[in-house]
């Protein structure tokens, strides 16, 4: 499995989880990854190879520091987790050999990145495409066709998964005399959307008094966060607390899960938000849409909208016995539909096939 790092972020923890499953049924897994903070939830007998991997402008370095490991593991199968390290292990096809391909989709991406840009185009006209592409909701196939033009038959999704047993009895919080509290969960990037939230908060707590948000997570934007919270009054009811181990834990603490991301392909936060029976608001992007069964169990909101956080977060806070049906048919929907389980046994009959050829 070829990854960027092993950082905290949703893919990443997609990626430590599969590759101890599969690990755990035979398989002989290698990681090649940059060494972060979940390389230590990796098996013992899962294979590490601490690869520092550049920017993707660096396309000639990133290909020889995979062609170095190719040449050393000599693999069965590539399984690429990266859409920039997607190009450098296809183009290694060319000088070693023609191993099986295999890529995760695992989000809709910027139209305004240097991947999408340079990227796309690179793939459509040279066919950079894996042997098989796994997208993790039909969102991100649709992307995937219009972007890179997959060839037909060459591509499935798999939704994510999540372990759901520190959930299983989990049950809808009634509120009690405590603040009313907002919970959401993700990197501190323009991505996650959480500028609007702050924006929705600041109209919000004449509204409810009472309320509170945690924003758990850590990154590049913590810095403009950390100043709009104070510009904006909002020390005494926003907490940025970086990562949090115990999501758990910290659901359990939640009156909404929300998150208002700007683009996502299906994030794990949201499955295990769900699979938490807590009332979810979430951005009508990528496969949120997907993972709510098209709305009917969480409140979809158009993006970049802090009147649209203020109209749902108000309807669940005088709403609370229809949030509670509503957060129990998505827990339901959550252990039905991303099961762990059945995610990684797709994944392994993509392995069996392509090597069938």
């Amino acid at each position: 499995m070829v990854s960027r790092s092993l950082n905290r972020g949703g893919a990443e923890k997609h990626i430590v989880e599969l590759a101890n499953e599969l690990s755990q049924r035979g398989f002989s897994v290698c990681v090649l990854a940059e060494i972060g903070e979940l390389a230590r939830h990796l098996n013992t007998n899962v294979h590490f190879f601490n690869v520092h991997f550049k920017r993707n402008q660096y396309l000639v370095y990133n290909v020889s520091q995979i062609y170095k490991a190719i040449r050393t593991i000599h693999p069965d199968i590539v399984h690429v987790h990266d859409p920039g390290l997607l190009i450098c292990c296809k183009l290694n096809k060319f000088i070693t050999y023609d191993y099986p391909l295999i890529y995760t989709c695992q989000n809709i991406f910027d139209s305004k990145s240097y991947l999408y840009r340079l990227g796309n185009p690179l793939t459509r006209t040279f066919r950079l495409h894996a042997d098989q592409t796994i997208c993790v909701s039909k969102a991100v196939l649709m992307a995937c066709i219009t972007n890179t033009r997959i060839p037909e038959g060459k591509s499935r999704v798999i939704y994510n998964a999540a372990d759901f047993s520190p959930y299983a009895k989990m049950f809808f919080k009634k509120r009690d005399n405590r603040p009313f509290t907002m919970v959401s969960v993700g990197r501190l990037d323009r991505q996650k959307g959480f500028k609007y939230l702050l924006d929705a908060l600041a109209l919000l707590k004449a509204k409810i008094p009472s309320v509170r948000c945690v924003i758990a997570g850590d990154g590049a934007e913590r810095g403009s966060l950390e100043r709009q919270i104070r510009y904006s009054g909002l020390a005494d009811i926003v907490t940025l607390p970086g990562h949090v181990e115990d999501i758990p834990g910290l659901l359990k603490q939640a009156d909404i899960f929300i998150l208002p991301s700007l683009w996502e392909g299906l994030p794990h936060a949201l499955i295990e938000a769900a699979a938490s029976a807590t009332p979810i608001i979430a951005s009508d992007v990528g496969g949120n849409r997907e993972a709510l069964d098209d709305g009917h169990h969480g409140i979809l909101i158009r993006p970049e909208s802090p009147e649209a956080i203020v109209d749902a977060v108000l309807w669940i806070y005088n709403n609370m016995e229809a949030s509670r049906m509503m957060a129990l048919r998505a827990q339901e929907y959550a252990f039905r539909k991303f099961s762990f389980e059945t995610m990684v046994s797709m994944v392994e009959r993509v392995y069996i096939d392509v090597l069938a050829g």
